[in-house]
This record gives C-alpha cells, sequence and structure tokens, in this order.
C-alpha cells in the first residue's frame, strides 16, 4: 500500500512539475509577446509621430478655419436679421400711430356730436 500511496504522490509532484513548467513557459511567451509590442510601437511612434501630428495639426487647422467661417456668415446673417426685423417694426409702429390716430379722431368726433347736441338740446 505504502508503495502505491508514494507512487501517485509522485505523479501528482510529476504534474505539478509540469503545470509549473508550462506555467513559466507561458509567462515566458508573455512577456516575450509585449517586449515584441513594445518595440513596435516604439519604432511606429519613432516613424509615425512627426506625421501623424501634423496630420492632427492641419485637422484642428481646417476645423478651427471651418468654425471662423460658419461663425462669419452667422454674423452676417444676424446683420441682415436686425435690418430686416428694424424695418418691419418700424412699419407697425407707423401702421399703430395711424389707427391711433384715426381712433383718437373718431372718439374726438363723437364727443364733439355728443356736446353740439347737448348745448343745441339746452337752447
Amino acid at each position: 500500500m505504502d508503495f502505491y500511496q508514494n507512487l501517485m504522490k509522485k505523479e501528482k509532484e510529476a504534474i505539478e512539475e509540469s503545470k509549473k513548467k508550462k506555467l513559466k513557459e507561458v509567462e515566458l511567451w508573455s512577456r516575450s509577446q509585449r517586449e515584441e509590442e513594445r518595440m513596435s510601437i516604439e519604432k511606429y511612434a519613432a516613424e509615425k509621430a512627426d506625421s501623424e501630428m501634423d496630420k492632427i495639426a492641419e485637422s484642428i487647422k481646417q476645423k478651427h478655419e471651418s468654425e471662423l467661417r460658419d461663425k462669419e456668415m452667422l454674423s452676417s446673417a444676424q446683420d441682415y436679421y436686425t435690418s430686416k426685423m428694424s424695418k418691419l417694426m418700424e412699419a407697425r409702429r407707423n401702421l399703430w400711430e395711424e389707427k391711433k390716430q384715426a381712433f383718437l379722431t373718431q372718439q374726438m368726433d363723437k364727443l364733439k356730436e355728443k356736446i353740439i347736441g347737448t348745448a343745441d338740446s339746452e337752447l
């Protein structure tokens, strides 16, 4: 019985040792992968960084110019809108004054007729 237990114990230890070796191999492989990726990224950055930064700067410049053009167009539209609204308001103000004057004249005529009617009846 001891013989079989020792044999089983040795087999378990061999399996554990095999697992540890595989784990080390995987860790070494993943480390080498990370190192290769890091070197690739550094190489790409060294080769392409300036051109990428130039592209980004050009993109920012184009966006700024586009926003500036939009702002100028909106500014001229605002001037047109303000001018148009002031003309419309002036026309409405003139119409209001005319109607107000017509109403006052009508009310004064009614009052005048009433006063004249009262004066005629008293005489």
